[in-house]
């Protein structure tokens, strides 16, 4: 399951304290929530027909594309930030934002270009969070 997260599926948490995502095919949005947490509470809830969530997060073009990048850059095979571009219909304003970055994180050692993907280098994931802040601050939080 941790590869669908890492790509940017949907996907649906039924139970207590369960996640769901559910991002739009164009990626110009995506909706967070998570359910109460405590088992007994979730289930009252439930048999009165109430499924609100404990919390709901809904991002626009900018927090999905935010997201994308640091779940997209844990696993080994990294995040096609070209495509992204693209998908997410930012182009040349979200590569010139990440560019400079992925090649700063890439002099240091920390993230490797292989065809159009940037991913962690072997050193990289050892610091998986510092390339995610990285990439983070050099995203705008919007148009």
């Amino acid at each position: 399951h941790n590869s669908l997260y890492w790509t940017g599926g949907p996907y649906l948490g039924l139970g207590a304290g369960a996640h769901s995502y559910a991002p739009a095919p164009d990626l110009s949005a995506a909706v967070r929530r998570e359910n109460v947490k405590a088992p007994e509470t979730y289930l009252q809830a439930a048999l009165a027909g109430d499924f609100t969530p404990r919390s709901q997060e809904d991002l626009d073009r900018w927090g999905v594309v935010a997201d994308r990048l640091w779940v997209g850059l844990r696993p080994r095979w990294g995040v096609d930030v070209d495509a992204l571009a693209a998908q997410s219909g930012l182009g040349p304003a979200l590569l010139d934002a990440l560019l400079p970055a992925l090649e700063g994180l890439a002099g240091r050692g920390l993230v490797a270009r292989h065809g159009p993907r940037w991913a962690p280098t072997a050193e990289g994931f050892l610091f998986a969070d510092l390339i995610a802040r990285t990439l983070l601050d050099a995203v705008p939080a919007g148009p």
